[in-house]
C-alpha cells in the first residue's frame, strides 16, 4: 500500500510463469474495500486474460503487463550494466526517491 496526500494506492504485483487470470483482480477488489483505497494496480511480468481485463475495467483496477512494466522500468531507471559500480549506488538513489515520495505500509 501506498499512501499520498491521504490518497492510498494499493499495488499487487504477480510474477508467474502463466498470464494472470481474473482471481488477481478479484484479490485486490476486495482489498480496496477492505483498506477504503482510492487506487487500485496490479503489475505482472506476464499477460492479462481476458477476464481480468473485463473485471479490471468494471472496477476501475489498472493493470500493468509486462510490455507497461518494461516501458516503466526502462522510463524511469537509467540504463546500467550490473558490472557497473554505479549500478548499487543508483538502486539506492532511485529507492530513496520512491520513498520520499510515498509512505509504505508493509
Amino acid at each position: 500500500m501506498l499512501e499520498k496526500n491521504g490518497k492510498i494506492s494499493i499495488v499487487q504485483a504477480k510474477c508467474y510463469s502463466k498470464n494472470i487470470g481474473i482471481k488477481a483482480v478479484q484479490e485486490i477488489i476486495a482489498a480496496k474495500l477492505h483498506y477504503n483505497a482510492n487506487e487500485l494496480f496490479v503489475a505482472t511480468n506476464r499477460n492479462f486474460s481476458k477476464e481480468a481485463i473485463l473485471l479490471a475495467s468494471e472496477h476501475d483496477v489498472m493493470l500493468i503487463d509486462r510490455d507497461v512494466l518494461i516501458k516503466l522500468v526502462r522510463q524511469y531507471l537509467p540504463k546500467i550494466s550490473l558490472s557497473e559500480k554505479r549500478y548499487v549506488a543508483t538502486i539506492a538513489e532511485e529507492k530513496q526517491k520512491i520513498e520520499s515520495k510515498y509512505k509504505f505500509w508493509i
